[in-house]
């Protein structure tokens, strides 16, 4: 009977290790089924037929992404035409940023396309030359080829670029997650191997845990998103932990995971923000995400991929310590001489009573051998240098490839004294009434018309004319409390203020551009608004302002989520991802780019606002 109880209690053990150790089969089937809708979405059969015949298109875009997914998918074979495409692009297009065209030599890598000159060419003009994104991406290639690349110099140099909080970002002092996340996926090889990888590493898990929002998910610059999500799950996978069990990224019953699948759409894609629109780039991180906690299982990582030389843990031979030179033996201390035996007093002979022979002196103490001197402590042996700290980390981006959008107007019909703003609305208003009234007056006509045609057809019932007549009160109701405002009457309009406390200083530009956008596409020098000043009242923030300025200047904006989750994707037709997958708008205060969204950000007086257009998510501004 104890036998049995006792392997029934072995048993439950049993069964409770492999259930916190193993992802859900709930878990593992939402990641199959939510990867099967992506390739669905994209319009493939399976994954070969996304890695042969749908990825050629999405060069420089997102294709990358599914490729690093795809190269550990047993069903493909190839990426033929893709690597076609790829090469083609290479040769025709000029990369600009750093990261980008590591980016582009990892997929070549991952393709099976290792010996192509175009990744030895990229080692040398790339890695490290553009912040940490350059050094994370170069690390990912060093991890895949063989010997004689310097990566522990390129792992110390990730490490030297943390945070005061002990994180990652582009710019600024304080680290930012998806950062962050990527560059523990480049350092994920060399962790439990190098002692300050990972304790480094160490400290970013905790790190991300106290990020992590209630809903499981992350930001980035103040905005909740799918990619920051998709990129710390990778990270995790990439470190051996599990993203949905691990209690350490599960806040209020939601884990990592699940916030990264609540952004699927009703079509099988991801949205960019909570409940908004299918999004190119966040699927296809997604879809690396998944691949990721499938890797898991099998003990594999992303980026590194068939092939990849195996990291020993042996870090480069620790430089011997110099043996310390053997403590010089302690001289024997000479041995006390004996003290020589004090002749034995001659017996003297019986003399008659001889006096008594005075006392033999006592023989002098032998003074004590003085105390051998304590070996002096050997010194410690100094301790061993860390082994040259492997060092850290590379990055990853690529161009976004799309036809280059024309640059909006920069001011919109010239007004003339007679419409300029005079401080107030009677023009605006005589222009309402002049649209209202008629329109009013044709639907009571209209209705009327419908009355007469009742009255005709001698239908009798009242409820057909007071149906007739709510319509006709509904759309006049409407017509009333609606404003049609042209463009002319939007834009060029200046903002009056009451209350004002303070002024700010505001540009626009894209000097980045120059010599990247089609002629025509971006002003000559770059500057859409010149430094210009506004009055600001309370509680103000960037993103008024900006809005304000736009108004009022004829610029036209794009923008993403709401509140103070704003996110800017284009000022003037200029669009992030254009020019690149790190490319975007970026805005900055008094010179330090905050770490907070544009409509989170409140003004004070004197504050000085620059909006730039980066091609490396702003370390190319600093």
């Amino acid at each position: 009977m104890k036998k049995r109880i006792a392997s029934a209690f072995i048993c439950l053990l049993v069964c409770i290790s492999f259930a916190i150790s193993a992802p859900s089969t709930f878990a593992a089937s939402a990641v199959s089924d939510a990867k099967n809708g992506i390739v669905g979405y994209i319009g493939a059969r399976d994954e070969a037929d996304l890695a042969e015949n749908h990825l050629a298109e999405k060069v420089g875009t997102s294709a990358e992404w599914y490729v690093f997914a795809l190269a550990h998918s047993d069903g493909v074979s190839g990426f033929a035409s893709y690597r076609t495409a790829l090469l083609r692009y290479l040769e025709e297009n000029r990369i600009a940023g750093a990261s980008t065209r590591l980016k582009f030599a990892l997929s070549l890598i991952a393709t099976g396309d290792r010996d192509n000159g175009y990744i030895s060419s990229t080692l040398e003009d790339s890695v490290g030359k553009q912040g940490i994104m350059s050094l994370v991406f170069g690390l990912h290639v060093y991890n895949n080829l063989q010997t004689g690349y310097d990566t522990d110099g390129l792992i110390t140099d990730i490490l030297a670029l943390r945070k005061e909080d002990g994180g990652w970002s582009i710019t600024g002092n304080y680290s930012d997650v998806d950062v962050t996340a990527m560059t523990l996926q480049a350092l994920a090889p060399y962790y439990g191997k190098y002692e300050k990888v990972t304790c480094a590493v160490d400290e970013c898990i905790s790190l991300l845990s106290a990020r992590q929002l209630e809903s499981g998910g992350f930001s980035s610059y103040g905005a909740e998103n799918c990619e920051s999500c998709s990129q710390v799950v990778i990270a995790l996978c990439s470190l051996g932990i599990d993203p949905d069990n691990d209690q350490r990224f599960v806040k209020n019953g939601n884990s990592a995971l699940d916030s990264m699948l609540s952004y699927r759409t009703e079509n099988g894609s991801f949205s960019h923000t909570p409940g908004g629109e299918s999004s190119e780039l966040a699927t296809a991180e997604c879809y690396d995400a998944l691949t990721a906690v499938q890797l898991l299982e099998k003990g594999q990582l992303l980026y590194v991929f068939s092939g990849a030389p195996t990291i020993s843990p042996d870090v480069p031979d620790v430089p011997d310590v110099p043996d310390v030179p053997d403590v010089p033996d302690v001289p024997d201390v000479p041995d006390v001489p004996d003290v020589p035996d004090v002749p034995d007093v001659p017996d003297v002979p019986d003399v008659p009573d001889v006096p008594d022979v005075p006392d033999v002196p006592d023989v002098p103490d032998v003074p004590d051998v003085p105390d051998v001197p304590d070996v002096p402590d050997v010194p410690d042996v100094p301790d061993m240098p860390d082994v040259t700290d492997v060092t850290k980390v590379t990055e990853t981006v690529t161009d976004a490839g799309g036809s280059k959008t024309p640059a909006a107007e920069q001011t919109t019909d010239e007004y003339t004294e007679n419409n300029k703003d005079d401080g107030n609305d009677t023009d605006k208003e005589v222009r309402n009434i002049s649209y209202k009234l008629p329109v009013c007056i044709s639907i009571a006509a209209v209705a009327a018309v419908v009355f007469i045609i009742l009255i005709l057809l001698k239908k009798k019932n009242i409820k057909n004319y007071i149906f007739t007549a709510a319509v006709a009160l509904v759309l006049i109701a409407v017509v009333l409390l609606t404003n049609i405002t042209t463009k002319s009457e939007y834009y060029g309009k200046k903002t009056e203020k009451e209350n004002s406390y303070g002024k700010v200083m505001m540009c626009i530009e894209c000097s980045s551009l120059i010599e990247l956008a089609e002629k025509g596409a971006i002003p000559d020098d770059g500057v859409i608004l010149s430094m210009t000043e506004f009055e600001i009242t309370e509680g103000e923030t960037a993103y008024d302002i900006l809005v304000q300025a736009a108004r009022e200047n004829g610029i036209l904006l794009d923008m993403k989520g709401t509140g103070k989750m704003v996110y800017i994707s284009a000022i003037a037709s200029v669009y992030e991802y254009e020019y690149g997958e790190l490319a975007g708008w970026i805005y900055k205060v008094n010179g330090e780019m905050p770490s907070v969204g544009c409509a989170a950000y409140q003004l004070s007086d004197g504050d000085v606002i620059e909006w730039s257009y980066s091609l490396q998510m702003g370390s190319d501004l600093e």
